[in-house]
């Protein structure tokens, strides 16, 4: 078990299958690169949300990344109003649909920079197969 102080979490909706393309949120199909990029996207946009000091603890422990999945873009919606009601800061990233996915479709959520206490909140999401 990686035994770093600070790390960043990453929840996407579970996939479906099949090898070539990984599926997400039902009969939407998102091949490894798009799912890619919209992490990407949704990390950056958190990012200049962190606080410097916890963004800088993170970085000197090995800024550990943790993915995580989630049963569909229904349970993600909920998992991030969880969040915000626990004050966990986090990122829903929001797909414009011009490629693989329907527009407004909730692609992933990313967190801030967790210290210890916040671990409870993404305990009981399986990691990402």
């Amino acid at each position: 078990m990686d035994e770093a102080p600070y790390k960043r979490f990453i929840v996407v909706p579970k996939k479906i299958a099949n090898r070539k393309h990984l599926k997400f949120l039902g009969k939407t199909n998102m091949s490894p690169g798009k799912m890619g990029s919209q992490i990407a996207h949704a990390v950056q946009r958190q990012a200049v949300k962190d606080a410097p000091e916890l963004v800088r603890k993170w970085q000197l422990s090995g800024e550990t990344v943790i993915v995580l999945q989630i049963d569909g873009e229904k349970k993600l919606k909920a998992f991030h109003d969880y969040l915000n009601e626990n004050e966990v800061q986090n990122t829903v990233y929001i797909d414009e649909g011009v490629t693989e996915v329907d527009e407004f479709t909730c692609t992933c959520l990313v967190s801030r920079v967790c210290t210890p206490e916040d671990y409870f909140f993404f305990s009981l999401l399986e990691l990402y197969k």
